[in-house]
């Protein structure tokens, strides 16, 4: 997984819903929900937002649908 492939651009249009994407990994829909939210709210801001899906990815990076939902994200 190369995060840094996807521009921020990109993260934050998946997180907004502006580029929508099925996503099967429920962690990582249940984490984009929670970003739009507080992004919503302002209480993050985007480049915050873009940093929690990238540590999220990380950590997850070895979980076979973390890897097919960050190919889907990549493919945008």
């Amino acid at each position: 997984m190369n995060l840094n492939g996807i521009n921020d651009q990109t993260w934050v249009s998946v997180i907004n819903g502006t580029k929508p994407v099925k996503l099967d990994f429920l962690g990582l829909q249940l984490l984009i929900s929670n970003l739009r939210q507080r992004l919503r709210t302002g209480e993050i801001t985007p480049a915050t937002a873009v940093n929690d899906l990238k540590t999220f990815f990380t950590k997850y990076s070895s979980l076979p649908t973390a890897q097919n939902d960050f190919n889907k994200i990549a493919k945008l």
